[in-house]
């Protein structure tokens, strides 16, 4: 599939660019003496390398958002709230007799 194939392409892309930054960074140079110490650019490829695999660990994660890992949403569990919240609506506007005939008509689908 092609949007495999697009990943793949962009975690390369962003580990070549991860290795290739230090080399640029070493040709850093800063107007002010006392900026000019060999620990800056060392303290920038680590940042700049730190936000960006976080970010691609972040997007990997946000990749399936909604199966069954433990670090996914808990989507059954939002379903039913918003459910109970349907159902403390039409208690409110239509009865007990409307929000018991919904509950009814629903539980098997969702439990």
């Amino acid at each position: 599939s092609t949007l495999v194939h697009i990943r793949q392409m962009t975690k390369t892309l962003l580990y070549v660019w991860m290795f290739t930054v230090p080399l640029a960074l070493v040709h850093v140079r800063f107007n002010n003496n006392h900026l000019n110490h060999p620990l800056i650019p060392m303290v920038l490829v680590f940042m700049t390398t730190f936000g960006f695999i976080g970010l691609e660990f972040v997007s990997d994660e946000m990749d399936d958002a909604f199966g069954n890992d433990p670090s996914d949403f808990d989507s059954l569990g939002l379903a039913q709230i918003m459910i109970e919240d349907c159902y403390t609506s039409i208690l409110k506007l239509d009865g007990k007799d409307a929000a018991f005939a919904l509950r009814k008509r629903l539980r098997p689908k969702y439990e």
